[in-house]
């Protein structure tokens, strides 16, 4: 049974739950790398390429045998890609964990319990994950807003956040292909998700969805670059952890350091991340193989794990997304904005084609006597 279907405003929490969980520990310090001062006219250029994804995708499943199993292979192909680049995420999470506040704790002990609540929390029946989903989101979301306040305490480097006086275009448009990887679940997220709502999503949500997740990335940069400018930037691991970790209180207040609220809001958002990606997977398996779907969480956690615990070290992790994934996921991103496009105009032609108004047949003449023959007179 599949349950009451969950309202439009959860929409919007878990598409930007679904989108920040796998850049959180890269932003944005490989696009500074790449593109320096001007990095935020890369975010631009990509922002308004999520936004066109978002108005491209239609609110209800294709129809037709030929779109729908074309776009099944997409939303596979995504989904392979996103739930690989979830084991990246968790390396860096636990990663940063041991570096900044657990130094002597082994990664196993911090990953396997980690991972089987993810998975636990995901199989649940009926709609419970995504409630749970759409619970924790904004109340994250308002944590964030305090901490990224008080961070912004201490942003004193406001001329780096203005373009550089010499823009080239090739540096730019690297920096958008790094954020392939960032782009592909916008939209397997936005069509697995629609089906799970009590009306399909109109454009105004999807646009909603984007918008949040859109802002959130985009202060994030903001108070990364304001505060530690481009050449400390590229030179930190995790510039987004570091700004929050060094921002200070009064000793009169409970904490000292907001670096507990970090530890909280980065497990919980990573979590919730990683639980809608499986859930989107078990999702798409029961739709197509309903009698093996059972199997698939099982076999992504074990994955996860596998993968969490084989790669060495947050470098190599980074350099696995970035060199083996991020190409993949460039393509990925621009053979879907061609299946949209392609998809929309087909609907458009289909649509006109059903309001061009129908000819009567013309009627033939009724006469009393023969038809006469051009040329031939009828009475010789």
């Amino acid at each position: 049974m599949k349950g009451t279907g969950i309202n439009s405003l959860a929409f919007v929490w878990i598409v930007a739950a679904s989108i920040i969980s796998d850049g959180l520990f890269i932003w944005p310090l490989h696009i500074v790398l790449v593109a320096g001062q001007n990095a935020e006219l890369a975010i631009l250029f990509a922002d308004l390429w999520a936004m066109a994804l978002a108005l491209l995708i239609p609110s209800t499943p294709p129809r037709g045998p030929f779109w729908r199993w074309l776009f099944t292979g997409f939303d596979i192909a995504a989904l392979t890609a996103i739930l690989a680049m979830d084991a990246i995420m968790l390396v860096e999470l636990f990663g940063m964990m041991q570096t900044f506040y657990y130094f002597n704790t082994p990664r196993w002990a911090l990953l396997v319990p980690y991972v089987a609540v993810i998975g636990m929390a995901s199989v649940r029946r009926n709609n419970v994950p995504w409630r749970v989903v759409a619970l924790w989101v904004p109340l994250l979301f308002l944590a964030a807003g305090v901490i990224i306040g008080l961070a912004f305490t201490t942003v004193h480097n406001g001329r780096v956040l203005l373009p550089n006086s010499d823009i080239t275009l090739l540096p730019i448009l690297r920096a958008v292909t790094v954020l392939g990887y960032l782009g592909v679940p916008v939209g397997v997220t936005m069509r697995l998700v629609r089906g799970e709502l009590a009306e399909p999503p109109k454009r105004l949500l999807r646009m909603a969805a984007i918008g949040l997740t859109v802002l959130f990335l985009t202060v994030l940069y903001v108070l990364t670059m304001g505060a530690l400018g481009p050449d400390a930037i590229i030179h930190t691991r995790w510039p987004v952890v570091f700004a929050f970790d060094h921002v200070t209180l009064d000793s009169t207040f409970f904490l000292s350091r907001v670096g507990i609220l970090v530890v909280f809001s980065w497990t919980t958002g990573i979590a919730l991340g990683l639980i809608v990606h499986l859930r989107m997977a078990s999702l798409l398996m029961a739709r197509r193989w309903p009698k093996t779907s059972g199997l698939l969480p099982v076999a992504v956690i074990i994955g996860w794990m596998v993968m969490g615990l084989g790669i060495s070290s947050p470098q190599t992790a980074s350099s696995i997304l970035l060199r083996w994934l991020d190409p993949p996921a460039d393509g990925y991103c621009a053979a879907e904005m061609a299946l949209l496009l392609g998809y929309g105009i087909v609907r458009l032609l289909r649509r006109r084609e059903r309001k061009r108004p129908v000819r009567p047949f013309a009627e033939r003449p009724r006469t009393n006597g023969p038809i006469p023959v051009s040329g031939l007179d009828p009475h010789t």
